[in-house]
Formats: C-alpha cells, structure tokens, sequence
C-alpha cells in the first residue's frame, strides 16, 4: 500500500471510535480536534475502583480522571449516555472538520509520493492501488452496524472517499480510467429514496431558494433550519402535494429525512394526527420553486 498507517480510511467501528471517544485518563486537556463535543464526551466515562473498609466486603468508588491510576483502577465509556446527551449538529461539525483535516492529508501524502515513482507505470500500479483501498473502505463502512453517533462520523466518511476517489481521477487523468458514473453523495443517495430522478434538480434549486431566503443556514457545510417547527413540517408537505415526493414514500418519514438534513427535531410536530389538523397555505412555499 502506498500511503502505509494512514488514519484516514477506516473500516470498523473500533476505528471510528478512536475520532469520537476522547480519554479523559490520558491527558489532561480536552481533545482539540473536537472543541464542541469533547467535554460532552469525557463525561460518559466511568472511572472507578473497588475499595474495602473492612478487608471482605469492596464497593464500587467512583473517581475523577485524574485521580485514576491504570495499574489499580478501571474505566468504561457509556455509549448509551453519549447518544442522549450529545448535541448531534455539534457533533457533525466537529467530525466533519477532522475529516476534512484528515482527506487534505490523505491526498497531500498520496501527492509527495507519488513525485519520486521514476515510470507512468509505477504512478499507475500505485494509483490502482490507492482507489482499492478507498473502495474497500467505502464497502466495509457501509456494512457496518453503527449507534447514533458513530453514523454521524460514517456518513461523513462515506461522503469523504467518494468525493477523494472523485479527486484523485480528477487529478491523474491519464493514469486512470474515468469514473463512468459519478459517485452521488450519501445526502444524494438519501434524496433518491425520497425524490425522483427527475424532480432532483428542482429539489435542489428549492434548496438554494431556502437558503438565499434565509429558511436555511449553511454553517461549516451543514444546513440549519431558521423557521419554525411547522414551517418544515409543512414543506413535506407541500412536496408531496407536488408530487416531488415519491408516490410510495410516507410524509412523516420524509419530515424525517428532512429534520436530519437540516439538523432540527419537530418532535411530535411531523405525527398525522397533528399536522393534518391545520390546513396546508401551499402559497407560502410556491416562491420556492421558481
């Protein structure tokens, strides 16, 4: 393999934790290549030993992190108290930020190495190499079973190689052959199951609408909700009775897709039973797709 120990192709969940747990046990500060979440993170440990007052009888004591000493003491990460508790947009932000850090990387070694192959066959052999290696990963990542907050660095990882894949044949065009089908980006992919084919460019114009109109905010490439609750819901809604929407796709489950893609829960707000009481203005929304 050319770029040999490289931290940014990963392809099981051990290795996917190793960006999101942060050890409070092993460093005094807190982890900087996540500023959002790290404190957030280093509060599901549970650092303890076990203490007896009368030589028989021991009881658990939890202790701090720096209190802990690994010859005497144990410690475990809680998971399930992470994927509660963690802000999942500040989470995003910061995983997407070091896997930005980490492609940029990832292709400048590939870049430096490949100035000292002496034959168009070497760059070749190395280069068929590389996007193996990028595609391996794209396939185990996708088999992986992952709780919340592990999906959040997947996707991002997925969206990544494909998008390295797409740079690296962009940057050595006459060592490889052409991508015959673009790789979609995983939000494309989502797109897919909700929209048709044919509707994706005007989904995605729609998109740029909402944000030139302020519904939307991009920050750190990833899009915020700035109306309401029920102005999202509505939306759906309102795409569905467009026929954008997919005729087989329910509108709960697309307000779904849509709180995801734009970092907001409407809570109960996206049930039937709730939204159906109040009558759609579909005028509201029909600026959004001129």
């Amino acid at each position: 393999m050319l770029v040999k120990n490289s931290n940014y192709l990963k392809s099981s969940v051990k290795e996917l934790d190793n960006e999101i747990i942060f050890d409070p046990t092993e460093s005094v500060f807190t982890n900087p290549s996540l500023p959002l979440t790290s404190d957030t993170i280093s509060k599901c440990w549970k650092i303890y030993r076990y203490e007896s007052s009368d030589g028989d009888d021991y009881e658990k004591i939890y202790i701090s992190a720096s209190e802990y000493n690994p010859k005497t003491d144990k410690k475990s990460f809680n998971y399930k108290k992470l994927n509660k508790i963690i802000t999942i947009t500040d989470l995003k932000l910061d995983l997407q930020n070091r896997v930005i850090e980490l492609q940029e990387h990832y292709l400048s070694q590939i870049s430096n190495i490949l100035l000292h192959q002496s034959t168009d066959l070497q760059i070749k052999h190395e280069l068929n190499h590389i996007t193996e290696d990028i595609r391996k990963a794209i396939t185990k990542l996708e088999d992986l079973e992952t709780n919340k907050a592990q999906t959040v660095l997947k996707e991002l990882l997925l969206r990544s190689y494909k998008e390295a894949l797409e740079k690296i044949n962009s940057y050595y065009p006459n060592y490889l052959p052409k991508i015959s089908k673009p790789f979609l980006s995983i939000e494309d992919e989502k797109l897919n199951e909700f929209i048709y084919s044919d509707d994706l460019k005007k989904f995605k114009q729609l998109e740029l609408n909402l944000i030139s109109s302020s519904w939307v905010e991009v920050k750190g490439g990833l899009l915020f909700w700035k109306k309401n609750k029920n102005k999202l819901v509505d939306l759906g809604r309102f795409l569905k009775e467009k026929k954008i929407l997919r005729e087989n796709k329910l509108v709960p489950k697309f307000i779904r897709f849509l709180e995801e893609r734009y970092n907001i829960d409407t809570g109960d707000q996206a049930k039937p039973n709730k939204y159906e009481k109040r009558k759609l203005k579909s005028y509201d929304y029909e600026f959004l797709l001129e």
